[in-house]
């Protein structure tokens, strides 16, 4: 059998791979009923396509995976109720976080020199960040910063609800500009799925 045979059964091979250390490593993604996808999943094989297994059970699923190697790490973005922090993971270890997603990563590369990423908060679309070595997050442009200032946006507000089957939801609130507590305003219900 193929590598690709192997990832295709009961999964969704979610399009790339890294070779790391004698292994190909990959992510995956299990097809639950209906086709929807629940995770995504880290798995790594021999190069003959033996010892397939299972590494790490990544977050959501229906999202931009991103996967890369670095100095014996592999980062990724791990989409977490609406945010996206980079974490990285050693073979044997439990990942940790190297950006918490205050700043949602959208892309990375890792080099020498720190982390250079396109992110976005909840008050501005996106913008370019360098990690430094030592963990400092520095802005590297301000162009939709600037722009969106000037509309007084306010943070988005995390909740999660119970559907009546049981099913957890992830929404979001977002107050209007000089929010005013019992105040009464317009709503927008947006739904995305």
């Amino acid at each position: 059998r193929t590598v690709r045979e192997i990832v295709q059964r009961q999964s969704c091979l979610y399009g790339h791979g890294i070779y790391f250390d004698g292994r190909l490593y990959i992510v995956k993604t299990p097809i639950c009923e209906g086709d929807d996808f629940e995770s995504h999943e880290l798995w790594s094989l021999l190069p003959d396509g033996t010892d397939f297994r299972k590494e790490l059970d990544l977050s959501c699923g229906n999202t931009r995976m991103k996967i890369t190697n670095f100095d014996g790490y592999f980062y990724f973005t791990d989409p977490e109720c609406g945010k996206r922090p980079l974490k990285r993971w050693k073979p044997g270890s439990e990942p940790e976080y190297v950006i918490n997603g205050t700043i949602g990563v959208e892309s990375f590369c890792v080099t020498p020199k720190g982390i250079f990423f396109s992110g976005r908060t909840d008050t501005c679309p996106g913008e370019l960040y360098w990690r430094t070595g030592d963990g400092e997050i520095r802005s590297i442009t301000s162009e939709n910063t600037d722009v969106f200032a000037a509309y007084g946006l306010n943070a988005a507000e995390g909740y999660t609800f119970q559907d009546m089957d049981g099913f957890t939801i992830g929404g979001w609130c977002i107050k209007p500009a000089n929010y005013e507590p019992g105040k009464k305003y317009p709503g927008i219900l947006f739904i995305h799925g």
